[in-house]
């Protein structure tokens, strides 16, 4: 459903509601068009406080985007995108002014915001919100990992998405690639439009909250017992390199531990043969 979602054209695909619509039938999913819009629900009680935030940052070829983000906790957690806002060439005062007016609005708010190349000096101006803000620098291993969690929070139903076009092709735009090195990239489709920044600002929103896992299943023939799939889809980077040579930690072979590598291989054949 949600890829034939992402496929059709902007007429026909806001005809169709997400699958998570069906399974929360009680949950109210409007995304607020402004901050006072969100306030006054925040204060009604019509959505809880814990809400997260993700910027990334842009001023002229790209466009800034601010997403936030409430998760109700539940098993799973869900999460529901409660406010989206472009910045399109606006001056980085005005979107500064914005993210101070969002953090001072909503005190338990935590934001996510991207501290690279340009987004440097908004990310150090905000710096005196201390553990509220925390600067991300866009790295691919960084990449790697949220894509993975938040391709299981679609798949697991785990998020609702706004029906809304530029969203949902923003987030079918990313793409992953494998390098000449055997490297995984992250990265939207080269086009005229974006470069897939509503994602980016949503999916650093996304995993400020629980960490998404994949859901129990029952395995025949081996009772109640439940088995719980890998948390990840894809394995970071990081967990397959070694800050130095790994070797191995179990017992090892009687008369084999004592030799030395490489002067003592040719003495071990000749005792063999």
């Amino acid at each position: 459903m949600i890829d034939e979602i992402f496929m059709l054209d902007d007429e026909d695909s806001e005809k169709l509601t997400f699958p998570i619509v069906e399974k929360y039938p009680k949950v109210d999913f409007k995304l607020y068009e402004s901050l006072d819009d969100l306030r006054m629900a925040v204060n009604s009680g019509k959505v809880n406080p814990n809400l997260y935030a993700g910027y990334d940052v842009g001023r002229k070829q790209n466009n800034g985007e601010f997403a936030i983000i409430e998760e109700i906790k539940s098993d799973p957690p869900l999460q529901i995108i409660r406010h989206l806002q472009t910045f399109r060439h606006k001056k980085f005062k005005y979107q500064k002014a914005y993210l101070k007016k969002a953090l001072d609005t909503f005190p338990r708010l935590k934001m996510k915001i991207d501290s690279g190349g340009i987004g440097e000096q908004i990310s150090e101006e905000l710096a005196y919100y201390s553990w509220r803000v925390d600067p991300i620098h866009f790295t691919n291993d960084w990449k790697e990992e949220i894509c993975a969690d938040f391709r299981i929070r679609l798949e697991e139903q785990m998020i609702a998405l706004p029906n809304k076009k530029e969203v949902k092709n923003q987030i079918h735009s990313i793409k992953r690639k494998v390098t000449e090195s055997g490297r995984f990239i992250f990265d939207a489709e080269k086009n005229r439009t974006h470069h897939g920044d509503i994602f980016w600002a949503i999916a650093m929103a996304s995993s400020l909250g629980e960490r998404a896992k994949r859901s129990s299943i029952n395995i025949p023939g081996i009772g109640n017992q439940k088995i719980i799939l890998p948390q990840k889809i894809i394995p970071i980077a990081s967990a397959r390199s070694f800050s130095k040579t790994p070797w191995p930690t179990t017992k090892m072979p009687v008369g084999i531990e004592g030799l030395k590598a490489p002067e003592n291989i040719s003495r071990l054949h000749l005792k063999v043969s």
